[in-house]
């Protein structure tokens, strides 16, 4: 990979990263005490990567049905990042058909955790299914990266938190890429 070629990747990933989290200030996970409320402001997480307040006017009183809609749009927004993530490395050649995940290079199981997250989603529902085994090594790097302890049993969606899951995923694969492409001393 030249050095023009590595620093118009970066620029994609963090593109990419920056309208995701746009898009999640608008729809963050909405915490229980927001039912009843009109108005809620965006997550702490979201105004110091944006550098800005956003607040959301419901008009009428939140429900738990919002609360509920946002959750699931929510979850949506965190798959279709890791979804489109996986779509930029395949496209620079990071990883994907006969390229092989360097298990030695520091973020590789970012890399593959995404690899793996695309092809489930790609070729099913997305929903999580303990019986499958490739939905059980999912949970396994999931695991890995957020140092998190999700029992794969007792689970009943991909755990795809951004804090833990999606922030992480980022920066491995960026760690990855840089490992493997910059030349630069």
């Amino acid at each position: 990979m030249t050095a023009e070629e590595l620093k118009d990747l970066l620029k994609k990933i963090d593109e990419l990263e920056k309208v995701f989290i746009k898009c999640r200030a608008l729809f963050p996970s909405m915490h229980e005490s927001c039912i009843g409320k009109t108005r809620i402001q965006t997550a702490v997480h979201y105004r110091q990567k944006l550098g800005q307040n956003v607040f959301i006017d419901f008009g009428r009183k939140i429900k738990q049905a919002d609360r509920d809609d946002f959750s699931r749009i929510g979850h949506y927004l965190n798959e279709n990042v890791l979804f489109r993530l996986a779509s930029i490395l395949e496209y620079h050649r990071i990883c994907f058909g006969s390229i092989d995940i360097d298990h030695e290079t520091d973020g590789w199981e970012a890399v593959d955790l995404i690899r793996r997250i695309r092809n489930v989603i790609g070729h099913t529902l997305g929903e999580y299914d303990s019986n499958k085994p490739k939905h059980r090594i999912i949970i396994d790097r999931i695991n890995s990266i957020s140092g998190e302890n999700h029992d794969p049993d007792k689970i009943i969606a991909f755990p795809l938190s951004i804090d833990t899951v999606v922030d992480k995923t980022f920066d491995g694969c960026i760690k990855y890429i840089k490992a493997k492409y910059d030349t630069k001393p």
